[in-house]
């Protein structure tokens, strides 16, 4: 990881030394200036991470959250309450076809009390 930003900050230095007018800031220099402006934008993110957790409320959730999370359940429970519907009535529908009646199946699997 710090080979590759030292290997980044290199390329960095060589190009904002070549677009330079004057081009007298040795490589040292350049990358020197790299580093500063590279740890600089992170001490940056990292004051603005930390301002963000002292106004943010722990445990606090935005009412509209609740109520996405709340109807993305109920959809997958009436979507879950089909496909077991459907699997119910294959159910019944093959015992008919095949005149046979499995108790311990037909209970597992039709009865709405069990479950």
């Amino acid at each position: 990881m710090i080979h590759t930003l030292a290997n980044y900050s290199d390329s960095l230095a060589q190009r904002m030394s070549s677009f330079s007018e004057l081009g007298a800031a040795t490589t040292t220099q350049s990358k020197g200036i790299v580093f500063g402006v590279i740890l600089h934008a992170l001490l940056a993110l990292f004051f603005i991470s930390t301002y963000r957790v002292m106004k943010t409320s722990p445990g606090g959730v935005p009412d509209d959250w609740n109520d996405e999370a709340e109807k993305e359940l109920s959809e997958a429970v009436e979507t879950e309450k089909r496909v077991l519907h459907n699997i119910r009535r294959q159910v019944r529908k093959r015992k008919r076809e095949e005149g046979k009646y499995d108790f311990f199946l037909t209970f597992f699997i039709i009865n709405d009390n069990y479950f």
